[in-house]
């Protein structure tokens, strides 16, 4: 009796649902096609939103066709674009006069059936698009009829695989295709096949970038990456490997794994041994498209001891939490993530809503509450706090508490579908712009007009801000957060440890939020194969990826870390660090130093003794025979030469250079062969010989002129050979990073040459013959003894221009100055204790 009662019960309830689902606005089915299983959903509107993406997961099943049901995720997919619909309907300032719906296709993560929709949808568009009036040529104008319950644009697919298919074949007829994850850099629309499509979060490029930021943050130059072996990964890991190229990061392994079950339990041991190879690469990159994926490889590297800091993309967030891993292997996990958001309020009291009123309208809804709960609800009970009906192919009542369902759905990971809640407002606004610029909507709105508005669309964002399109179709303006799978009390949670978004593009750590695996030691890893060359030094053993370093070498600086080489300093520059070139200082024989104080003191004290000679002589002329002899014009032309001499001084301690040096050659060879010229003309055997050999008798002084004129004028010629052979005159030499300049003494093309021997030698062979010409005289007494001075003088001389030439070409380039000047002081000294002291000794002498 109670089974008829209860059968009774059912066959009455199943009646009243059919009837209620003729009422709804929602329309359902199930089909079967090549044994899966299509789910579509869709109400009648005046333009409709195509969802196409995965709302099902698989079911083991003996059955011969794939059996899916209804995912929690994919139930949250749904609602959020329900909600955004809804909202969007109830505004009266976006679309007035017309109503939005949609249309949901289940993709079942699988590309032909999700092209299979697509190809629907655009089989539709072909067949309802607004098509122009051609039968009246005479009319000038195009009409549209209105079209009802048509698609101006379409979501989906979530993942990149199938959204590249799926938006090449939208492009055709410009359908604007938006996803909230797809994320490959392919989908570019820089790209022909993809200028209708759209996105809402970031290319994986940018997610590289920011992978990149934490990477040289905490030094992890030596890493290990490992990509899924399909597109997302391939892309994601070919544009890490430039990057990482461009910032000197190595990647010593980049591994490709498949993602079928069978191909990731056989490869994930040797991923293992080539992570163990690595010894040194403490941190793993993961790109995977698929959970399982990496579930497998922390697990593997579980049993085997593996411990490695994982940093890994977005899709490990927070998914990897509610796996199967072993906790020591969770803790490791440092995630980088697109910023989510929190939970939309109004969003959860439209789940609380459908729930509790629509409940047997909402397809989807009936079939998660009967998959999940096992309960096939068909009422409410009394008291309003469950939904009541029967269990799944049994006749036996059962009951759902509402607030327990609510729960279940709104309460985990909620906050992952504002994206695609961006994206379904992003299609109203646009339109709103397309359609509602008059003062009635229009309904004839095309798919390419909505394309067109979407390009310049300004709409807000469900995470504040306005969603806005750059040139490549993506956002403007996006958060990424640094999370941090962190232990609190057994339990393991992400934690924020830091952001970084696309308009300052600055990574902001907070070091303090850190926590370190317990096999760390609580400390940042390393996980780096080189030596990091500071600025200074250069890479040397270069070998893939490891190397050391040495400094660089005298006169050589780097100011990069890891340099491959040195550069030498430019010249006249040294280095004191071997990382920046300071100028080097400049020395040369100047009046300001002790050698200049001291030669120019000595010079101004014969230039003193000159003068006060010359005065004496003028005083003494009228007075002593001995000075009579001498006229004013001969004593003037002879104290002349030694007040030369000192003056020489000055020139010297001039700041070389080449003109200056030219100067010194002229005026130190011309004193000598001066004083060469005083000695011989001086000489009494020459005062003989001279009028005798050129018949000349009376006339001694004119052929003394005449041979001081002639020996001068050939060592002018000499000189000017001299010089004009010469390519330089200014020497500059470097002691202790010091740079001394001089003029050469000696240089290096004529140090052998008959030319230089000659201008040389010259003066020195005819000081050498006079001094000779006086030996006769060294004892006479005649002229009141002044052959006898002139023999010392003349010995006195060529000693000092012997030291002269011995000392110049002994010593360094840098004391060279100081012989000159040590000689010509010398020869001014000589002349006037040699010349002019012994007169002035003899006549007050004998006075």
């Amino acid at each position: 009796m109670n089974r008829v009662i209860i059968t009774a019960t059912f066959v009455t309830v199943l009646v009243k649902n059919v009837s209620n689902l003729l009422n709804c606005s929602e329309k359902s089915n199930f089909s079967l096609n090549n044994k899966n299983i299509f789910i579509e959903s869709k109400t009648d509107s005046d333009y409709n939103i195509h969802s196409i993406f995965t709302f099902t997961e698989s079911v083991e099943s003996d059955k011969s066709f794939e059996q899916r049901k209804i995912s929690l995720e994919g139930l949250q997919r749904v609602f959020a674009v329900k909600y955004a619909v809804n909202s969007m309907n109830k505004r009266r300032d976006i679309l007035p006069n017309i109503t939005l719906g949609y249309i949901f296709n289940d993709a079942c993560f699988n590309l032909s059936v999700t092209m299979s929709h697509g190809i629907e949808l655009v089989d539709t568009y072909r067949r309802h698009r607004c098509i122009s009036n051609t039968s009246d040529f005479n009319n000038s104008k195009n009409t549209c009829a209105r079209l009802e319950n048509k698609v101006v644009a379409a979501i989906g697919d979530y993942y990149s695989s199938s959204t590249i298919k799926l938006a090449s074949l939208l492009n055709i007829h410009k359908i604007p295709l938006i996803t909230d994850g797809a994320s490959s850099p392919l989908l570019n629309s820089s790209n022909s096949n993809f200028k209708s499509f759209f996105r809402t979060i970031q290319s994986d490029a940018v997610q590289v970038d920011v992978m990149i930021e934490v990477l040289k943050l905490f030094n992890w130059s030596y890493i290990i990456v490992i990509g899924s072996d399909d597109n997302y990964g391939k892309v994601a890991v070919s544009i890490l490997k430039q990057r990482a190229a461009q910032e000197s990061l190595c990647i010593v392994e980049d591994i490709y794994i498949a993602t079928t079950p069978t191909q990731i339990e056989s490869n994930g041991q040797g991923v293992m041994n080539k992570i163990i190879g690595a010894k040194r690469a403490q941190v793993v990159v993961m790109f995977t498209s698929q959970k399982k994926i990496g579930e497998h490889l922390l697990q593997l590297a579980y049993k085997m001891n593996i411990s490695r800091i994982w940093l890994t993309n977005d899709a490990w967030n927070p998914d990897i939490l509610s796996s199967s891993v072993p906790i020591t292997q969770i803790e490791s996990l440092l995630t980088i993530s697109l910023y989510y958001g929190d939970d939309i309020p109004e969003l959860k009291e439209y789940i609380n809503d459908v729930v509790n009123n629509d409940y047997e309208c909402d397809f989807l809804l009936k079939n998660f509450i009967s998959e999940t709960f096992n309960c096939t609800v068909h009422n409410k009970s009394e008291n309003g706090k469950s939904l009541i009906g029967f269990l799944a192919n049994k006749y036996e009542k059962c009951e759902v508490p509402i607030d327990q369902l609510i729960r279940y759905i709104t309460t985990k990971d909620l906050n992952q579908v504002n994206y695609l809640v961006d994206a379904v407002n992003a299609i109203g606004y646009a339109l709103h712009a397309a359609a509602c610029n008059q003062t009635i909507c229009r309904l004839d709105v095309q798919p390419q007009e909505v394309t067109k508005t979407l390009k310049t669309l300004h709409a807000p964002s469900v995470l504040g801000g306005f969603v806005e399109f750059n040139s490549w179709h993506s956002p403007t303006f996006s958060r990424y957060s640094i999370d941090q799978v962190q232990l609190s009390a057994e339990k393991a949670k992400y934690v924020r440890v830091g952001t970084w978004d696309t308009k300052s593009k600055l990574l902001n750590i907070n070091a303090t939020m850190l926590k370190w695996p317990s096999w760390l030691d609580f400390k940042i890893p390393t996980s780096s194969c080189r030596n990091i060359c500071n600025p200074g030094e250069k890479v040397v053993g270069k070998n893939l990826c490891c190397w050391h370093c040495v400094k660089c070498s005298v006169g050589e600086i780097s100011n990069v870390s890891n340099a491959d080489s040195c550069s030498p300093c430019p010249e006249h520059f040294f280095t004191k660090d071997h990382i920046s070139c300071i100028k080097m200082p400049t020395s040369y024989i100047a009046s300001s130093n002790a050698v200049g104080i001291f030669s120019i003191t000595l010079s101004i004290i014969g230039i003193c003794l000159t003068i006060v000679s010359y005065l004496l002589f003028l005083f003494l002329r009228k007075k002593s025979v001995l000075f009579m002899r001498n006229s004013i014009l001969y004593t003037t032309l002879s104290d002349f030469l030694p007040l030369s001499t000192f003056c020489y001084t000055f020139l010297e301690l001039t700041y070389p250079s080449e003109t200056v040096c030219i100067a010194q050659d002229i005026y130190f060879n011309l004193l000598c062969i001066f004083y060469a010229s005083i000695l011989i003309i001086k000489n009494k055997s020459v005062g003989h010989f001279l009028p005798k050999l050129l018949h000349c008798l009376g006339r001694d002084k004119i052929l003394r002129m005449g041979l001081i004129f002639f020996l001068v004028s050939m060592e002018i010629i000499f000189l000017t050979i001299w010089i004009n052979a010469r390519e330089t005159f200014v020497s500059e030499r470097i002691y202790d990073n010091i740079l001394y300049i001089r003029c050469m003494n000696v240089d290096k093309f004529s140090r052998n040459s008959t030319i230089r021997l000659t201008a040389r030698i010259f003066p020195a062979v005819s000081l050498l013959i006079g001094a000779i010409l006086t030996l006769p005289e060294r004892n006479s007494n005649y002229n009141f003894g002044e052959l006898r001075s002139l023999f010392f003088f003349g010995v006195t001389l060529v000693t000092i221009t012997g030291a002269y030439g011995i000392t110049i070409n002994q010593v360094l380039e840098i004391f060279q100055p100081w012989v000159v000047l040590i000689a010509t002081n010398g020869y001014g000294f000589t002349y006037l204790l040699c010349l002019t002291l012994p007169k002035f000794y003899i006549t007050f002498k004998g006075k």
